[in-house]
């Protein structure tokens, strides 16, 4: 007999696989709307490029080595990351 408590049970797989599911279908739609509203409303979009934008400029100030670009790039896309999720 296995035990159900074992991650790597049959059912705890089948159960993992419906939850994903149900969040990627969440996800899905918060992103879905997401970008409607992007397309939809030229001054909602100019918010988040000028966003994006002050990230970036701000994580090129603040290096060093100016010329890693990848870098800087991650360092500017994780600040965005952190300011959207505050």
């Amino acid at each position: 007999m296995t035990n159900p408590l074992n991650p790597n049970s049959l059912l705890n797989k089948e159960i993992g696989e419906t939850i994903m599911k149900q969040k990627q279908t969440k996800t899905s739609k918060a992103v879905d709307t997401l970008i409607k509203a992007l397309k939809a409303d030229k001054d909602y979009r100019y918010g988040w490029v000028a966003n994006i934008a002050v990230c970036m400029q701000d994580a090129y100030s603040r290096a060093e080595d100016k010329s890693d670009i990848h870098s800087i790039s991650n360092k500017g896309a994780e600040d965005f990351i952190n300011l959207l999720t505050k």
